[in-house]
């Protein structure tokens, strides 16, 4: 198959002997494969399908932010101007379009440099995880579907963090002083 799309000798040779070290465990896990859970697994919609698409995203933002105005633990992040306001509520929509798996222009690299300046800690990390799931299951969504969403959001606690746990390392090495 390689040769036929242009691939010369020595390529396929080291592409066969590449394969050759993981042939045992290709043939070993090729008997335990479940075709049934593997289509049931293609068939699975996204998170994004389940919540109703764009315009469920849309609706997720917009009862997610009224939520978090309302909660007294985070509020004072999202409590802005109506220009920025409407601009977090963009961010958000493309962030979680991509973190629910739709399409999205949002680079998740951007994150950290995002959140840097605000001292978020933990503790308001959780707190909007405690909003985002309400929303979700305001909106409908299965409480298993809500739970995927949460554990999903997890890795980029450390990038959301990131500006908290540097000044409280830096108060704490003072303290030492």
């Amino acid at each position: 198959a390689l040769r036929t799309v242009g691939g010369d000798s020595q390529t396929v040779d080291e592409c066969v002997v590449l394969l050759e070290t993981v042939r045992q465990e290709v043939l070993i896990n090729r008997k335990r494969h479940d075709v049934r859970k593997a289509m049931e697994a293609a068939s699975t919609k996204t998170v994004f399908e389940r919540v109703g698409g764009e315009s469920g995203i849309t609706t997720f933002v917009e009862t997610m932010y009224s939520k978090a105005t309302e909660d007294v633990r985070v509020k004072s992040f999202f409590e802005k101007n109506k220009a920025k306001v409407s601009s977090i509520k963009k961010k958000l929509l493309h962030f979680f379009s991509l973190a629910f798996g739709g399409q999205s222009t949002y680079d998740i690299d951007d994150v950290r440099a995002m959140h840097y300046g605000y001292n978020i800690s933990d503790y308001h990390f959780d707190s909007l995880l405690d909003i985002i799931g309400a929303a979700l299951e305001e909106q409908g969504v299965k409480k298993k579907d809500v739970a995927e969403v949460l554990i999903s959001l997890q890795p980029i606690r450390a990038d959301v963090t990131t500006g908290f746990t540097v000044r409280m390392e830096v108060a704490r090495k003072n303290v030492e002083k």
